[in-house]
């Protein structure tokens, strides 16, 4: 598992170098916690995440939940391969992508 986590002008920016899957989330949560514990906005960077399944979509979707119990603003700024293509599977597309602020499909 490797994860960037940088602190840039009142932003956590959260950048996810790996696969999100059920051998992976566990040890990305436990990276993830203490940035959502910093109260910052945050900004998730899913660029090199090429491979997700449904353990990986949990992880997200746990991080969409805290960071709004929070009050935390939370922004995808590259969905990365992976996610659409699971989004799509599952017809959580519209959902989802409302919830991370990503543009509409198409």
């Amino acid at each position: 598992m490797d994860l960037d986590i940088t602190h840039d002008a009142g932003v956590t920016r959260i950048r996810i170098l790996d696969e999100m899957t059920i051998y992976t989330v566990s040890s990305l949560w436990e990276s993830l916690l203490p940035a959502l514990d910093m109260g910052q906005p945050l900004e998730l960077d899913l660029s090199q995440v090429f491979q997700m399944d449904c353990a990986g979509l949990q992880l997200l979707l746990l991080v969409v939940k805290e960071s709004k119990m929070r009050d935390l603003a939370l922004t995808t700024a590259q969905p990365g391969p992976a996610l659409p293509e699971l989004l799509a599977l599952i017809d959580l597309s519209t959902a989802l992508r409302r919830s991370l602020g990503l543009p509409p499909a198409g």
